[in-house]
């Protein structure tokens, strides 16, 4: 409710404002994993012995961002999302 003389709230022309975040935050994650999956050649080059754990690690990334991708609509899955980030970070401080 506004009072008189304030402007009233914009609508943001979206039908569905929820199913668009919903759909961004889905395409990030199937990005971030089409990334990983491309980052596998270099580690696999430029990873010494430890190489075949780091694909392992990389695939298993990629996986998990995509299944997540496909469960944007659980509200879990935005966390879930954060904890990925924070995987994916960990993983490069390791490396």
């Amino acid at each position: 409710m506004t009072g008189p003389g304030e402007p009233t709230p914009r609508r943001s022309g979206l039908r569905n404002p929820q199913a668009a975040v919903r759909g961004l935050g889905a395409g990030a994650l199937v990005l971030e994993a089409i990334v990983l999956l491309l980052a596998i050649q270099p580690i696999r080059i430029l990873g010494g012995d430890l190489s075949g754990w780091g694909v392992a690690a990389v695939v298993a990334l990629a996986v998990a961002a995509i299944v997540l991708a496909g469960l944007m609509s659980r509200p879990w899955a935005w966390v879930a999302g954060a904890v990925l980030q924070a995987l994916l970070i960990a993983c490069g401080l390791l490396h």
